[in-house]
């Protein structure tokens, strides 16, 4: 179940002090809600930030739950525009009201995309 390692330390001053390396960390870009979930892990739930940094899972992490936002943002985008009548059409003969209410299912879709991916455990 654990992988076994031997730790060497070095000693500064009177105290031993273990050599610890990180592992490799890849060079990740991440969108508006994969930094959102790291912050979110970093100031309200450090015990799993920091067990996910150092055992080199933190990107994958953030990587997946990315993803998963911007894939269920999209797919409510399609859904809720649809049941409230946003269409193209809408969009020709009245842009201003079609701008309003998709802004306000940004808005809504958002949040629900926060709620259940970025700010759940």
């Amino acid at each position: 179940m654990f992988q076994v390692t031997q730790i060497t330390y070095r000693k500064q001053g009177e105290v031993q002090i273990p050599n610890l390396v990180l592992p490799a960390q890849k060079n990740l870009t991440l969108s508006r809600y994969g930094q959102l979930r790291k912050k979110f892990l970093k100031e309200e739930h450090r015990l799993l930030y920091y067990n996910l940094l150092t055992t080199g899972k933190l990107d994958s992490h953030l990587q997946e739950v990315d993803e998963r936002a911007k894939s269920m943002e999209e797919s409510l985008m399609k859904k809720m525009s649809a049941q409230e009548g946003l269409t193209e059409e809408l969009k020709a003969t009245d842009q201003m009201t079609w701008v309003q209410g998709m802004n306000n299912l940004k808005q809504r879709m958002q949040e629900i995309v926060m709620k259940e991916v970025i700010y759940a455990l």
